[in-house]
């Protein structure tokens, strides 16, 4: 590869004052060139390499090919060919064979997800019912205290076989209790409000 040079230019400007930055912009472009020819250089020695590299290699593959027999290469070939043929075969039953059951397996879990949506479904609206109806008699209970009438007695709701939810359930009762002793408690300065 030819070396270029860049050509020098002699100009006779008296001295003027130049601002640092006209200077660093002088400096980045010297330090680009320095980069381009060592760029230059680098590629081509590469590519010199690469030349004597591939000389080498086409000079070995022309001997190695004087003993070349077309014959004897057709049969390796094809016995190559063969063995590999029956290896893939061979493995694509098998994969065909787990994709088939995966896909059984799946198909099982998308016939039963209705009926486990379904089950579960009611067995959260259930709950919510329950839930809700709870927390009406409770808030009957206390409108009635704070108000000063005697509440009805309220009957404690039937506890239900335990479902998958079923440690919340045992929870809300624990907390019923407490909250109603405290509600006296907040009645003496609500009737100071009124």
């Amino acid at each position: 590869m030819p070396k270029f040079e860049l050509p020098k230019i002699d100009l006779d400007l008296a001295k003027v004052e130049v601002p640092k930055p006209v200077y660093a912009g002088a400096g980045v472009a010297d330090l680009a060139v320095e980069a381009v020819k060592d760029y230059v250089e680098t590629v081509t020695k590469r590519v010199t390499g690469y030349q004597k590299d591939l000389t080498k290699r086409v000079s070995d593959y022309q001997r190695s090919v004087t003993g070349f027999e077309p014959k004897a290469f057709a049969g390796t070939a094809r016995s190559k060919a063969t063995s590999q043929f029956e290896t893939l075969t061979t493995e694509a039953r098998a994969r065909r064979a787990q994709v088939e059951a995966k896909v059984t397996e799946l198909q099982d879990g998308a016939r039963s997800l209705p009926g486990k949506v379904t089950s579960y479904y009611k067995e959260t609206t259930s709950t919510a019912t329950d839930t809700y109806g709870d927390l009406v008699k409770r808030g009957e209970v206390l409108v009635a205290k704070l108000r000063g009438e005697t509440p009805a007695p309220v009957e404690p709701a039937p506890v239900k076989a335990p479902a998958k939810k079923a440690p919340a359930a045992k929870k809300a009762p624990a907390k019923k209790a407490p909250a109603a002793k405290k509600a006296p408690a907040k009645k003496a300065p609500a009737a100071k409000k009124a």
